[in-house]
């Protein structure tokens, strides 16, 4: 059983193609790509344009996002996810998803009703407290 980590893009980015772990430039990303390398066996970006991206895919820089998004296309975005993650976990992985509710709400109950264990720490919290709550978790040696 591996733990997951799918991690939110941001809108701030380079201008040029770029290594995805390289392209988001934020200090939120930043924190959220630190937590996913110390306690995640492997993590990817939740992207609004690409799906499922993997940290060293090269990218073009892009401008959407799944919080204007039509219900109905953020659905099709969980869809063609779901297919991407299927190929890089296993059924019992963890997964951890650091992200708004738009990029998790169409995901959750699939990947549950495939089998995996699910979280999502950030859920409830507004975004304005995500950097404390990730210096805390950054800062928590305990490694778990």
């Amino acid at each position: 059983m591996a733990d997951i980590y799918l991690i939110t893009c941001v809108k701030k980015k380079r201008q040029e193609d770029s290594p995805a772990s390289e392209l988001y430039t934020s200090s939120l990303f930043r924190k959220l790509k630190a937590l996913a390398e110390k306690k995640s066996d492997a993590w990817f970006i939740l992207s609004a344009r690409y799906g499922l991206v993997k940290p060293s895919q090269v990218i073009a820089p892009y401008e959407l996002t799944l919080s204007t998004m039509p219900k109905r296309e953020r659905a099709e975005w969980a869809e063609k996810l779901m297919r991407q993650l299927e190929e890089e976990i296993s059924p019992g992985d963890k997964v951890t998803i650091l992200a708004g509710r738009r990029y998790w709400e169409g995901l959750v109950p699939v990947l549950e009703a495939s089998g995996y264990e699910v979280s999502t720490p950030l859920k409830g919290i507004s975004l304005f407290y995500w950097h404390p709550w990730l210096d805390r978790e950054l800062a928590d040696d305990s490694g778990e």
